[in-house]
């Protein structure tokens, strides 16, 4: 969850991205708004799903970022 209250930030991909800055993770949002989007990749996240996508689009995510590329389909689809 991206709203966890565990520090001052109130940003968990942020702290991760500070802790190691070469962690690959994915962000899954019950978040729809563009800003979410923008917000997971601005703190370092390498994919970022809404809790509702399918598993083959969770897949899709992992494999992307397994191979060191990113996956933000909703975005694109806001465009």
């Amino acid at each position: 969850d991206l709203s966890l209250p565990v520090t001052q930030s109130n940003n968990v991909a942020e702290l991760l991205n500070r802790h190691d800055p070469n962690l690959k993770f994915i962000v899954v949002s019950g978040h729809e708004d563009r800003e979410v989007m923008e917000s997971c990749k601005a703190s370092g996240a390498s994919a970022c799903l809404l809790k509702r996508s399918s598993a083959r689009k969770l897949l899709k995510a992992v494999e992307a970022v397994q191979s060191g590329g990113t996956f933000f389909p909703e975005e694109r689809a806001q465009e």
